[in-house]
């Protein structure tokens, strides 16, 4: 990050096209936003944008690497982005994916990709999907009972649990290894809160859930700024069953390098629009962002240690690999849902919240592949 905030602004000498990438989309609808259909249509406008060049095409890259990644393992049996006709009149099935980058003290998106390739599919994750959080909801868990007396030295139970007791959709069994995102977990006994935590237990944070109190889960979620108000009050919000929107996940884990107050609500991508003429048509106003306390800076503090003690030595070991920022002061969770049928990652440093999505736009509840882990 400070390397690209050290590189020179350049214009880009191949600017975005209309019709050619989900970004462009949604740019065009905050320029038409802002001076109209009809000035618009004159077109000879110069868009100066919020994005960073080099983290926007840092994040295609990573992403469609990723994706292709995921198609090759043994165990993706679904439709690959190299087998799909563009002819077909069904649409693509292969895996997709999005990522969102913020700078979370002003809202300004710094690298939007809304899918996996615009030309085949439009739907922009981003702007319009909204898929269940998985074990990426731990963090307001354990958010919930720090805000409830609870300490990271609270002893936990990490032992496998019944899915009758979790109840998602009326099955019987042991849940234990879905979105441990570790192949081989082992259960524990009596294990502190952060140790629990930092490994994406399952079982423990279930029964964690229980003993803070389901509704102040839920409380603490919305006040994150997730949608929780109708949800069911059942013990399987704890393990991220509600589904989330891009914008919401990232907004809600800026809360925590922010010490606990939150992010900017409104996204921005437009810095200036100058016309042909070089007159300034529009200009943003650099106003102070309203934000409001959400938890206390001292639970906020704890919850980002653990985390980063998940990168560190935890479920999400590995995730630093490849960073551009090699001394990572920040922290992130990654999260599986049920059937490893979406995951997640999202994370933060000083200046800049991200998350990543991988999953279907069917929204079934079929694997990625078995173990789909979200690194």
């Amino acid at each position: 990050m400070k390397r690209w905030q050290a590189t020179p602004v350049t214009l880009n000498p191949r600017p975005l096209r209309r019709g050619t990438t989900h970004l462009y989309e949604r740019i065009f609808d905050q320029v038409r936003s802002e001076l109209g259909e009809d000035a618009l249509a004159a077109g000879g406008f110069k868009i100066h944008t919020t994005i960073l060049k080099e983290a926007q095409e840092a994040a295609e890259k990573s992403l469609l690497e990723s994706l292709a990644k995921a198609e090759r393992h043994p165990g993706y049996n679904h439709q690959r982005y190299a087998d799909y006709n563009k002819s077909d009149p069904k649409p693509a099935e292969y895996l997709q994916g999005a990522v969102l980058m913020i700078d979370h003290d002003t809202g300004e998106v710094l690298a939007h990709v809304g899918g996996r390739d615009y030309s085949q599919t439009q739907y922009d994750f981003i702007e319009s999907g909204k898929r269940p959080l998985g074990t990426a909801f731990f963090p307001y868990v354990y958010a919930a009972g720090l805000r409830n007396n609870f300490t990271p030295s609270t002893m936990l139970d990490d032992e496998p649990i019944n899915n009758r007791e979790v109840m998602i959709g009326g099955q019987e069994g042991i849940p234990g290894e879905f979105g441990m995102e570790v192949a081989s977990p082992k259960y524990q006994g009596r294990i502190p809160m952060r140790e629990a935590f930092e490994n994406s237990k399952i079982g423990a944070t279930i029964r964690f859930a229980n003993q803070v109190g389901l509704q102040r889960v839920l409380d603490t979620g919305v006040a994150f700024g997730l949608p929780l108000e109708k949800a069911e009050l059942l013990p399987r919000i704890a393990i991220g069953f509600e589904g989330a929107t891009m914008k919401q996940a990232v907004g809600a884990m800026a809360v925590f390098p922010r010490g606990g107050r939150s992010a900017a609500e409104k996204l921005v991508y437009l810095e200036r629009i100058e016309d042909a003429d070089g007159r300034t048509r529009f200009r943003r106003h650099h106003s102070p962002v309203r934000d409001r306390a959400v938890i206390d800076s001292a639970s906020a503090w704890q919850i980002h240690s653990m985390m980063a003690g998940s990168l560190e030595r935890g479920s999400s070991q590995g995730a630093l690999n490849g960073l551009v920022e090699k001394n990572f002061s920040g922290a992130g969770k990654g999260g599986s849902t049920f059937q490893f049928s979406d995951t997640w990652f999202l994370g933060y440093n000083k200046r800049v919240t991200c998350g990543v999505w991988t999953g279907f736009l069917s929204g079934g509840s079929d694997a990625i592949y078995p173990g789909a882990f979200s690194r």
